[in-house]
């Protein structure tokens, strides 16, 4: 069994930008930017080679965060036959988090694994993004 850990790191937040001008009766929030997410180091579209059973990536947020921060699932898959070997969610709470380390564990030598990443907005769950790589022990 392949376990997932995760630590969120907080970073300086981004500065927001100035409301719209309007008339009658309050301030409208600027509408969310959809998210983009990019992964370090960068697998570069090659199966990425884990020199022993875990592997460290982080989950860099390229857009600004959401207000309410982000839902991060992630899920592990065997690419020979898709069963499922491994999935955890995680999510952040606030607009300062623009990265979140996370960790494969446990990793087969031998076995070719399809890891991917779903991103959902915590404020807006229409807004999601989602990257994958492929991993193996050697």
């Amino acid at each position: 069994m392949l376990f997932i850990s995760s630590w969120v790191f907080s970073a300086c937040s981004k500065g927001g930008g100035s409301g719209g001008s309007g008339g009658g009766g309050g301030n409208t929030a600027p509408a969310e930017q959809s998210l983009s997410v990019s992964i370090n180091p960068d697998p570069a579209g090659s199966v990425v080679p884990a020199l022993a059973a875990s592997y460290n990536f982080k989950l860099v947020i390229n857009s600004t965060p959401p207000a309410a921060g982000v839902k991060i699932d992630i899920t592990g898959t065997k690419d020979v036959d898709n069963s499922t070997q491994f999935s955890q969610t995680t999510q952040t709470s606030s607009s300062s988090i623009t990265s979140v380390d996370l960790s494969v564990q446990n990793l087969t030598p031998g076995i070719l694994y399809v890891v991917k990443v779903d991103v959902t907005s915590n404020t807006t769950p229409t807004n999601k993004t989602s990257t994958s790589f492929k991993i193996a022990r050697k």
